[in-house]
């Protein structure tokens, strides 16, 4: 509706552009919590638009870590579920989305900040981008470990050990 399209829209220049983090805090933009239907169903083909298939299987895996968190963190459950949904990601709209001049549209929430700029019909920029995973690893069990971002995580540890002092 119209609400939910003002929550969504900045204009370009707007500082909330440059609002970007990737823990949990007050967020502004449209929740994917609020949409239902052909309108979730669109906001996923927008955020499908912006990673590789395996990147956006990868983002799911980063926001259901929210559930397990819910089901782990102690306190008032209804607490936790505020603070812990795997759809409190916010969708915001920099600009008007066309084929001339420039707009972008960041998907944000807990461990997951994905920003896009586009010009003129092309993508231009993808940063900042932030990909986190919280647990890092859930040992479901004999022979069920789960690491949402392990092979990022190794590799990233790879090329650390590599490194000298000073490129560290």
């Amino acid at each position: 509706g119209d609400d939910q399209l003002r929550q969504s829209k900045f204009a370009y220049n707007d500082k909330e552009r440059l609002n970007w983090h990737f823990i949990p805090r007050v967020r502004k933009g449209l929740p994917l919590r609020d949409l239902e239907g052909k309108s979730l169903a669109a906001a996923h083909r927008l955020i499908r638009s912006g990673l590789s298939e395996a990147g956006y299987t990868q983002s799911l895996n980063v926001m259901s870590l929210e559930e397990l968190l819910y089901l782990l963190e102690k306190g008032d459950r209804a607490k936790r579920r505020e603070r812990r949904d795997p759809e409190k990601y916010y969708l915001s709209v920099f600009g008007l989305p066309s084929l001339k001049g420039t707009w972008g549209w960041r998907l944000e929430g807990h461990h997951l900040s994905l920003n896009y700029t586009i010009t003129n019909g092309r993508l231009v920029a993808t940063t900042p981008e932030f990909f986190g995973a919280n647990p890092g690893t859930v040992d479901a069990g004999k022979g069920r470990r789960i690491r949402v971002l392990g092979i990022e995580e190794d590799l990233a540890r790879q090329v650390l050990k590599l490194c000298s002092p000073a490129q560290q």
